[in-house]
């Protein structure tokens, strides 16, 4: 991806699910490009590049947690959107009263 290139839209009509899903994919992008800038400064010829690899790798590893995380908030969010799917599918709830039936005088 280029510096200039536009950032890439949130999908409009979606689940959260699916935008927590989209938010982790950018996610390890990042994460991807942080490990790979700590690779190429551990290699540097820099003085100070080992510094700026140590700190890359932080970067990695927080972002790595952050995934983690939001995919264990992405499996709750679809679990409570299929119930609530599932609910709303099959109708209204019955009354929630105990009904006798009516006695008969003879």
């Amino acid at each position: 991806m280029a510096p200039d290139e536009p950032i890439a839209p949130r999908p409009a009509t979606a689940s959260l699910a699916e935008l927590i899903e989209f938010e982790r994919g950018e996610l390890m992008q990042t994460h991807a490009m942080a490990r790979c800038l700590k690779d190429v400064l551990t290699y540097s010829d820099d003085d100070d590049a080992t510094l700026h690899a140590d700190v890359a790798l932080v970067i990695s590893r927080l972002i790595n947690g952050s995934v983690a995380r939001l995919e264990d908030v992405r499996v709750r969010v679809a679990k409570l959107e299929s119930s609530v799917n599932y609910s709303l599918d099959s109708g209204p709830p019955p009354p929630r009263e105990v009904r006798e039936p009516r006695a008969t005088y003879m």
